[in-house]
């Protein structure tokens, strides 16, 4: 699989290009889906604990379309097998989403409950593994089974995939990098901030980019995205590929593309997250991190375009984008330059990408965001007319 020049596609090619890849997702990957997330939001509910039962419905109702975004990836896979690739990727998301939430709750030692928890990712992507006493360490445990339901729905149909020895590696190697981040950053408070830069430092040389990306974005929002991983299966459910194909789409995705998702995540939830946990905020200001987002996009935007069908994988990336910047959230006053940038970043599928987002939230914000739009930034208020 040889990489490719990257090459500005023109309006028409990008709306056709834009037009297809809409296709497949809404009529072969949204419908599985959305029966899939249907089925473990009916397991979500049976949790016997109260307050487990809280966080998976919570990362259903208050993060569901994470899942539905993740599943995008599917429209890479053959046709016959998107329907799987989706269940997989919308019980992962789920997984991720889940723990997510579980791994806040006051326990005697959050990093270890978070090691002990997030084990739960590498074994949902390798259908060889046993599984753990994933609450060992949690205040709560009596989840009726919920999490190995959830972990069983991603990794069941993995073993027909024709390309999994290939896609491995990288994928258990993702798994790694964001269970370790994520018990990390639940566990800041209690974890020397060396500790931090070191694992920060390491897991950038790990991927070669030493010295481009600071602590945050690395530990906080790179690793811990799924990003990589719906690429990575994607490309296990294509066959032909070989490990140096998955080599290379695991470092197309990670740690800019993955980097972006996580931070646009954190635009999204300036306003809920605390100063101590919020990505974004730990900019020396807002004009900083526009400059930073406007970056990672771009770079994110470069390097999946050269992989072989990039134009695919850009489309996809300009999706993801969209999913978050139809919040209108991200169009306050105070962070609008951040959206614009990260628009401009993602290229020329991102405006029609947004356009769908929008019209999918059924009108709910799309006048603030539109009206944002329509504003000329700073930049062009101080352009000579």
């Amino acid at each position: 699989m040889l990489l490719r020049d990257h090459a500005k596609t023109d309006r028409r090619d990008s709306a056709r290009l834009f037009a297809t890849a809409a296709r497949r997702y809404w009529l072969q990957v949204f419908p599985a889906a959305w029966a899939t997330k249907r089925e473990l939001l009916g397991r979500a509910e049976a949790i016997p604990d109260p307050l487990l039962r809280q966080d998976a419905i919570s990362a259903h109702r208050d993060k569901g379309s994470n899942c539905e975004g993740l599943a995008a990836f599917a429209v890479l896979a053959p046709p016959s097998r998107r329907r799987e690739v989706a269940a997989c990727l919308v019980a992962y998301q789920l997984m991720l989403d889940y723990l997510d939430c579980v791994s806040e709750r006051p326990t005697e030692d959050p990093l270890a409950n978070g090691t002990h928890l997030h084990r739960a990712f590498a074994v949902a992507l390798d259908p060889q593994a046993s599984h753990h006493n994933y609450y060992e360490l949690a205040p709560q445990r009596d989840d009726g089974g919920y999490l190995v339901a959830l972990i069983e729905a991603c990794r069941a149909p993995l073993q027909a995939f024709p390309s999994l020895a290939a896609a491995r590696e990288p994928l258990l190697r993702q798994a790694r990098l964001c269970g370790e981040s994520q018990a990390l950053n639940h566990a800041q408070r209690f974890v020397p901030l060396e500790r931090l830069h070191e694992w920060a430092e390491r897991a950038a040389a790990e991927a070669g980019a030493e010295g481009q990306l600071e602590w945050w974005e690395m530990i906080g929002a790179a690793a811990a995205s799924s990003l990589s991983v719906g690429a990575l299966l994607a490309l296990a459910a294509t066959p032909g590929q070989t490990s140096e194909d998955a080599v290379a789409v695991e470092a197309a995705y990670y740690p800019w593309a993955s980097g972006l998702n996580a931070l646009l995540d954190s635009l999204v939830d300036l306003d809920e997250d605390p100063d101590g946990a919020s990505h974004l905020r730990r900019y020396p200001s807002l004009e900083e991190g526009a400059g930073r987002l406007g970056v990672i996009a771009g770079q994110a935007r470069t390097r999946v375009a050269r992989l072989p069908g990039g134009e695919w994988h850009e489309a996809i990336l300009a999706a993801m984008g969209g999913l978050y910047l139809a919040h209108p959230e991200a169009w306050q006053r105070d962070r609008a330059q951040v959206s614009r940038a990260v628009l401009d970043g993602l290229g020329p599928l991102a405006r029609p990408a947004l356009s769908v987002h929008l019209l999918r939230r059924r009108g709910k914000g799309s006048r603030a965001v539109v009206a944002a739009l329509r504003r000329p930034s700073a930049d062009e208020i101080q352009r000579p007319g």
